[in-house]
């Protein structure tokens, strides 16, 4: 019986250790057989393909940014051609205070400019300054019209200078290409903003032009002009506040031109009784170096 008992617990140990060792390579079984290296190139796969989903969007949004069209060679020679009749205008109060600045041009070679009435308005004192760097004083306004925004004024110069002349461009239609143009003293401001005509529409002032893209505040007083050169215009602001800017057109400032008298006299109506400021320094010394450097010859800037 000894030996029978022990083949009995020999045979008992010996499934013990089978069944101990079959379920010790259970998990081990499971822990090889998971796909985990399957299962990883799905989520990686996804990651891959979201930044391209979100691209897209990012890029349409840029794009409408670039408001500026870009200026055609044409309208970039044009603006070559003109810059010396374009001006930067600073305006003070009496004691000397800048009050704000703008662009204007010459439209006379006696000094005569146009600018915004915005621009002027209750200023004492006034400077303008070329894109070659000389300084003109202001003497003063001569004739105004707040609602079309426009005002004409005198400059005290020595030697004539260059100009633009209107009256030459027939009216532009819409889908004119144009270009409204700056100094390139002024800060922050493209030196050439194209655009395009949308529409023209007559009022008491003259006549309005849209342009698309409408442009921006800093080329308040900015001349207009086509691909030939010819002046259609001046930016300025809306009657209505808030509204879009457009161009007054070189008709409306015909118009204005011409309620100039002979005899009249500039003035400024923000300086007292007495009279405007003295000169400042740095103009009479830009005066005398203007007086002194040869200009050059004396032609519509169009031509």
């Amino acid at each position: 019986m000894k030996p029978s008992r022990l083949a009995i617990v020999s045979g008992i140990v010996l499934v013990v250790i089978l069944t101990v060792s079959w379920c010790g390579r259970k998990p081990k079984v499971e822990y090889t057989g998971v796909p985990l290296a399957t299962q990883t190139p799905a989520p990686v796969g996804s990651a891959a393909r979201a930044p391209a989903a979100t691209a897209q969007p990012v890029t349409a949004q840029t794009s409408p940014a670039a408001i500026n069209q870009t200026p055609s060679p044409v309208l970039q020679k044009v603006a070559g051609r003109i810059g010396p009749a374009v001006i930067l205008i600073s305006v003070f109060d009496e004691p000397g205070k800048l009050l704000r600045t703008g662009t204007g041009f010459f439209i006379a070679q006696d000094g005569r400019f146009v600018t915004n009435w915005h621009v002027i308005a209750d200023g004492a004192h006034a400077v303008a300054k070329t894109n070659d760097g000389r300084i003109y004083n202001v003497s003063g306004t001569l004739t105004e019209i707040e609602a079309s925004d426009l005002a004409v004024l005198q400059a005290e110069i020595k030697k004539p200078v260059s100009f633009l002349t209107s009256g030459r461009a027939t009216q532009p239609r819409p889908g004119t290409r144009v270009a409204a143009i700056a100094s390139p003293l002024a800060r922050g401001v493209p030196p050439v903003f194209a655009a395009t005509v949308s529409a023209t529409k007559p009022d008491e002032n003259g006549e309005q032009i849209e342009l698309t893209p409408p442009p921006p505040n800093e080329m308040m007083g900015a001349p207009v002009v086509n691909e030939n050169g010819e002046l259609l215009g001046a930016v300025a602001q809306r009657a209505q506040p808030g509204a879009t800017n457009i161009v007054r057109s070189a008709g409306g400032i015909d118009l204005l031109v011409a309620k100039i008298d002979k005899d009249a006299k500039a003035r400024w109506r923000g300086a007292r009784a007495h009279g405007s400021p003295s000169p400042s320094p740095p103009a009479e010394e830009a005066g005398e170096q203007a007086a002194a450097t040869p200009q050059p010859s004396v032609q519509p800037a169009t031509r």
